[in-house]
């Protein structure tokens, strides 16, 4: 938890007694106190570089929330007021968590009246408690809230301050509003090795890319801080970055900033903040044979988790380069030996499968080499008996279910996992990937509810199955929708009757997540030939025959091989006239 700053700074502004205690939150931020924010957060940022701190990352929930209280303090408030309690008796955490932030938000800045984004920074960074809470290194994430009353100008500004373990924030230009140069600095926040069964460890390798698919994208090792490009032209542009940490797990963030000359007010909005969702969408659902799925957002327990020890008999850890990590933990021959892990924080009360990946020196044994047991709360699972010809192969990962819940149990508050040798046989185990319970498949895409309720773009990974004990390998999910976009709605386009120049126009193709798939481009009438070319689809025009006069037609681009994917058309319309002249233009050169 940040620190709670003990008491915001004294009013700037005289303040008068409100008579519209009754009025409701504003449904929408103004233009020019939403630019107020964004400013705010870039120079608060700024103060913060100066003094060795990275750049926090505007937060949609945060902001909602920050906005409420800047709010409430003038309107709830029958006199001046200057607190961090709201009307309701919530602290600064408690209201994060109304709003729908479900990291730690215990940290919070207030100025009771209204200032512009300069001076208020300033006067926070000349507060010693309000500088600690601007400061502070274990902090990632912001909501800054302005509110100004047209009636009377009382105002109040907030500043949130909080961090979550789920999220990995991404900021370009210390989170500016507008940038006139495509080069831009990036910020990415690294996860830390997480000592959770739900959590990511600290990321290994990175990749950028102005799509969300990261096309043409390259693996790079993990920086903090780098100079990137951002997509040419004017307008809103977003960065994204993906990172993967030592057990192949992936998370994805982005922020977006606008290019040109500087960014419209009115342009300004909460979809350009990171924020959090209860759910997220699965794409491009294909289990074949399986007729059901199930989830997992990274819930992997390898032999390398703190609680992950030897019980019993011969058993240590061991390099292994086919296992994830590179290490497994041994249970080694010559007599009984067993090894557990354990956690008292994971979710409670859900229904999970549990896959347990193992391997045996032999698999010649017909009677029992190793046994899996997981106790879920006070409720024992299993045990899973597998004999060695339960193993396709020797010196070969295989992967074993058992379904469990986490009880939610006051007398035993333990989730463990067991192993026990009593073969002849060495047995290595690698990990224990945790997935939801199987759903069925009823359609190309499906919502997946998220346990925990806190989607921060945790890679998803994927499973296929068919309910009756036989299962697919493990894959990574497209949380990304496919898609073909045109940059053009429509063209005009001029012809000479039964003439040699045939007129043509280009317009450039986004394709995203498509997997390599192949695109093809039709139209409805004869006189008009799309063509595919690279990433633009060239419009040709035959006018041969064809009468004086106007003519519409839509050329359409789509991928035959994805059905599901959405066409994308482009509007031509064409005038045949009598006669074309070509007029030039004299040119000097100087």
């Amino acid at each position: 938890m940040g620190r709670r700053s003990p008491i915001a700074l004294a009013l700037l502004l005289a303040l008068s007694l409100s008579s519209a205690l009754a009025a409701a939150p504003p449904t929408a931020q103004t233009p020019d106190l939403a630019y107020n924010e964004a400013m705010a957060v870039y120079l608060a940022n700024l103060g913060r570089r100066n003094q060795g701190q990275p750049p926090l990352r505007a937060n949609r929930q945060l902001t909602e929330a920050a906005r409420w209280f800047a709010w409430d303090s003038v309107e709830s408030r029958a006199s001046a007021f200057c607190g961090h309690t709201d009307s309701l008796g919530r602290t600064s955490d408690q209201r994060a968590r109304a709003f729908g932030y479900l990291g730690s938000a215990g940290s919070e800045n207030a100025l009771c009246g209204y200032a512009n984004p300069s001076d208020a920074v300033n006067s926070w960074l000349n507060s010693p408690s309000h500088r600690a809470n601007l400061l502070d290194g274990t902090v990632r994430e912001t909501g800054l809230g302005y509110y100004q009353r047209a009636g009377d100008g009382r105002g109040y500004i907030v500043q949130m301050f909080a961090s979550d373990p789920d999220s990995m924030p991404v900021v370009i230009n210390n989170e500016a509003p507008s940038t006139s140069s495509p080069q831009v600095s990036l910020y990415v926040y690294n996860r830390v090795d997480n000592a959770s069964f739900a959590g990511i460890n600290a990321s290994r390798f990175m990749r950028v890319a102005n799509n969300p698919c990261f096309n043409g994208a390259q693996w790079q090792p993990f920086v903090a801080e780098q100079t990137t490009t951002l997509a040419a032209g004017t307008g809103w542009r977003t960065l994204y970055v993906q990172t993967r940490d030592r057990l192949d797990r992936t998370a994805t963030a982005s922020d977006a900033i606008y290019l040109g000359s500087g960014v419209p007010p009115a342009e300004l909005s909460l979809d350009q903040q990171s924020t959090t969702s209860p759910y997220v969408t699965i794409y491009n659902l294909n289990g074949g044979s399986f007729n059901q799925v199930q989830f997992s957002p990274g819930w992997i327990v390898d032999d390398t988790y703190t609680t992950f020890e030897r019980l019993s008999g011969a058993a240590a850890r061991v390099n292994d380069a086919a296992a994830l990590g590179g290490t497994a933990f041994q249970l080694g021959a010559g007599g009984p030996s067993s090894a557990w892990v354990w956690t008292t924080t994971f979710l409670k009360g859900v229904p999970l499968v549990a896959y347990v990946r193992l391997k045996v020196d032999s698999n010649a044994s017909p009677g029992e080499v190793v046994s899996f047991t997981i106790g879920g709360g006070g409720t024992s699972y299993g045990p899973l008996s597998l004999r060695g010809s339960d193993f396709a192969a020797s010196g070969q990962y295989q992967e074993f279910a058992l379904p469990f819940v986490f009880n939610n149990n006051s007398n035993d508050q333990f989730l463990t996992f067991k192993f026990a040798r009593s073969g002849p046989t060495a047995v290595s185990i690698d990990s224990i990937a945790i997935y939801s319970q199987p759903q069925p498949i009823t359609g190309k895409s499906l919502v997946w509810a998220i346990p925990g309720g806190n989607y921060r773009g945790q890679g998803i990974q994927l499973r296929y199955t068919d309910g009756a004990g036989h299962f697919g390998a493990p894959a990574e999910a497209q949380t990304v929708p496919d898609g073909i976009a045109l940059d053009e709605a429509s063209q005009s386009l001029l012809a000479q009757q039964n003439g040699s120049l045939h007129p043509q126009a280009w317009v450039n193709i986004e394709a995203d997540c498509l997997g390599g798939a192949t695109l093809s481009a039709t139209s409805d009438a004869g006189w008009l030939q799309p063509q595919i070319v690279g990433d633009q689809l060239l419009l040709k025009v035959n006018q041969a025959g064809l009468a004086l006069g106007h003519y519409q037609a839509a050329a359409t681009v789509k991928a035959p091989s994805l059905p599901n994917v959405a066409p994308a058309q482009v509007s031509v319309a064409l005038d045949v006239v009598a006669h074309l002249s070509q007029s030039f233009m004299p040119l000097a050169q100087r």
